[in-house]
């Protein structure tokens, strides 16, 4: 599969359809108890995202470059990344780098580093960092950047997503 989901993967357009089949299997499979099981049904899941990459073909077209951007933004998430620098570290032209990773992302090169900078706020969150430690380690400087940030991405702070998911998980 690595020549779908590259070293560090791919972006994958899929379906609301396909999204929520997707998040059901990742339930079933959370729900399970049985490690085998586990294993058959997660099998079951990346046989469905290899089939609807391969239907979609837009992974083929992803230019190697956008690969190393996200391969580059998913390790260095945490630094200040400014388009032109990466876009001459890649060998390409700032605007024709900042035109396909849109084109094949569906976003800006700053809306995903931080989405990228959000995902892991939020482990950091869960292993009981505080807000300030958790600003530090992805790049935002002080807690009120990550609040901002937590805002514009989850439409809540980081102390009340924080709940919601200790919340979720004693409901589970």
């Amino acid at each position: 599969l690595s020549h779908i989901f590259a070293t560090n993967g791919a972006v994958l357009k899929i379906s609301k359809e396909q999204c929520e089949r997707y998040v059901g299997i990742a339930e079933r499979i959370s729900e399970e108890n049985d490690l085998f099981r586990k294993r058959l049904l997660l099998l079951y899941l990346i046989s469905f995202i290899s089939e609807s990459a391969v239907e979609n073909g837009d992974y083929s077209k992803m230019p190697s470059y956008i690969f190393e951007a996200l391969s580059f933004v998913s390790n260095h998430y945490a630094e200040h990344i400014v388009a032109s620098t990466l876009a001459d570290k890649l060998g390409v032209g700032r605007t024709t780098f900042m035109t396909a990773f849109k084109k094949h992302t569906g976003s800006t090169l700053s809306d995903y580093v931080n989405r990228c900078r959000m995902k892991n706020a939020i482990l950091y969150l869960q292993k009981g960092l505080t807000q300030q430690e958790v600003a530090e380690q992805c790049g935002l400087n002080d807690a009120c950047n990550l609040i901002r940030c937590f805002k514009k991405e989850f439409n809540m702070t980081p102390r009340k997503y924080v709940l919601s998911l200790k919340e979720r998980n004693e409901e589970g």
